[in-house]
């Protein structure tokens, strides 16, 4: 059974309200929260909406660039072509993780896949970042991640509400393994596998008081300092399907983590693995599939965790999905004539 059949948070707009009481304005019903640099956010989508809907416009007069970004925004704004898709776009990915043969594979599928999709929840995070001790250069850094609920404390604290959150996160899984074509008691036993493989990850974590502290999350590793802690993990293979450089050194910002990363990577199975991949993925993309993906989605992760009553429409989810692999530049001139679509 989907998760928006078993589970419905209703949620009234709250006002917010100016330092003398008076009502001013409520929250909208897209939004989790709201304040004057969510208007200001809202308001730079929209300008970012009419530069998006001008580069998709069919016109032998674009760029490549141009064409490349309208094309884009097109393909996620064309619902029935994705409707028609279904879980299509995944399967290539799906495939390439249901064969692999051994756990050294695992880093170039990884790599790849986080250059493209999933950096951050799959197993952990990785990029670029200015050397804490040498502002002048760009290091390589490595991150703690691989957790689908927003927090490490979902999964270790037990207060009600937290073992609440972790029943209804392991039947949000089970749906949307469902919605692949996986058998009900099947996907229940896989959900419960990443839900496992996950809390060990988020015990292994700091927390966000930890991670406060600048000399917590600075640790200068070497590649080969790295291949100690961590020789489950072919990094070499990573690092090469990333493009990132770990020379002469990177950050490895929590060595605890990664320890942990290692162990995960000995002790499971496999097929234990694998689940967790397919899980990771089919996070990461749910929003951007088919309506039953989206719908389950956001059924959890929005209404229930966060408590927002609608669904964002479709501009602004497809603006923030081209956010977050591009920049979109125009010059002042041409920006002080851009036509602002309506809601």
């Amino acid at each position: 059974m989907p998760w928006t059949a078993r589970w419905t948070r209703a949620r009234t707009s709250t006002p917010t309200r100016a330092v003398d009481g008076s009502s001013t304005t409520r929250i909208p019903a897209d939004q989790s929260s709201w304040a004057v640099y969510g208007k200001l956010y809202v308001d730079n989508q929209r300008f970012l909406w009419g530069i998006l809907e001008d580069a998709a416009r069919p016109d032998p007069k674009r760029t490549p660039t141009q064409q490349k970004i309208g094309d884009h925004f097109a393909a996620c704004m064309d619902e029935a072509a994705i409707e028609r898709a279904g879980i299509t776009p995944l399967q290539p990915d799906l495939e390439r993780i249901e064969r692999l043969k051994t756990k050294q594979d695992l880093a170039l599928l990884v790599g790849d896949l986080h250059a493209r999709a999933t950096n951050g929840n799959m197993l952990f995070g990785s990029g670029a970042e200015q050397d804490a001790r040498d502002a002048s250069t760009m290091i390589a850094a490595l991150y703690a991640g691989g957790l689908g609920l927003p927090d490490r404390d979902y999964y270790v604290k037990d207060d009600p509400k937290f073992v609440e959150n972790r029943e209804h996160y392991v039947a949000h899984i089970a749906s949307l393994f469902e919605l692949l074509g996986t058998t009900p008691p099947t996907a229940l036993k896989q959900a419960k596998v990443v839900l496992r493989i996950e809390t060990q990850l988020a015990k292994a974590s700091l927390t966000r008081v930890e991670m406060r502290d600048p000399y917590k999350i600075y640790h200068r590793e070497t590649l080969d300092s790295l291949r100690k802690m961590a020789p489950a993990f072919a990094w070499d293979r990573y690092f090469e399907a990333t493009h990132l450089a770990p020379t002469p050194w990177l950050n490895v910002a929590e060595p605890a983590f990664v320890t942990e990363l290692n162990a995960r990577l000995q002790n499971e199975t496999l097929d234990d693995l694998k689940s967790y991949l397919r899980w990771t993925l089919l996070a990461a993309t749910a929003p951007y599939l088919s309506k039953a993906f989206v719908d389950e989605d956001f059924a959890f992760n929005r209404a229930y965790l966060r408590g927002v009553k609608e669904q964002k429409p479709r501009w602004k989810r497809c603006v923030s999905a081209w956010l977050t692999r591009n920049s979109v530049r125009r010059s002042v001139r041409n920006s002080s004539r851009a036509s602002f679509p309506r809601a």
